[in-house]
């Protein structure tokens, strides 16, 4: 729902939604893959990855919005990337 308020559209809405989903499959086949348990600890983890790839998300969409006049769009996202790494472009 709170993806929904921000962009206003369902698309974009789903195409994230879509990503939390991918992360949390990763993250359960890292598990898997290493033989940890699924317990408090690793649930705890999950919904950091989601969390932080629904941060990251948001950030690469708001950055690489631009003007007309302003930088091509290759060079939007290398500066939302930077921006969402936390150093000033």
């Amino acid at each position: 729902m709170l993806l929904l308020v921000l962009y206003r559209s369902f698309q974009t809405s789903g195409r994230d939604a879509a990503h939390d989903v991918l992360a949390l499959s990763a993250v359960t086949i890292g598990l898997w893959i290493t033989g940890t348990e699924l317990n408090i600890s690793s649930m705890m983890g999950m919904t950091m990855i989601v969390g932080i790839a629904t941060e990251v998300a948001i950030f690469y969409r708001v950055g690489a919005r631009h003007p007309a006049r302003g930088p091509a769009p290759h060079e939007a996202l290398i500066r939302a990337g930077v921006i969402a790494c936390g150093r000033s472009p």
